[in-house]
């Protein structure tokens, strides 16, 4: 019989994950200014690959950041991305 191991990640926060902290320190977020720029966020991808590109993480965690920039095209808020941090699973951003 075929065995199929199944894992889950239930609890574990992506707030937890270096590369995602790193991220969001990269971005200079400011607590007076809820929207984050796009030469902020722009200049933190370029970072962000810089830093974590030959990370086993990079490639979920970049996943997870084009999805919130195709969600949020045009404006993106630094609550916003909070809570899509909190919300995602790192199941969501797995490649299968």
């Amino acid at each position: 019989m075929p065995a199929k191991l199944i894992q889950s990640n239930d609890g574990f926060n992506l707030f937890n994950l270096f590369e995602i902290r790193s991220f969001i320190e990269d971005l200079n977020l400011n607590e007076t200014i809820p929207i984050i720029s796009e030469d902020a966020w722009n200049n933190a991808k370029r970072i962000f690959a810089r830093k974590h590109g030959k990370s086993t993480n990079y490639d979920f965690c970049k996943k997870l950041l084009i999805d919130f920039q195709d969600i949020n095209p045009k404006v993106k808020y630094s609550s916003d991305f909070e809570v899509f941090i909190k919300e995602s699973k790192l199941e969501d951003f797995i490649f299968q």
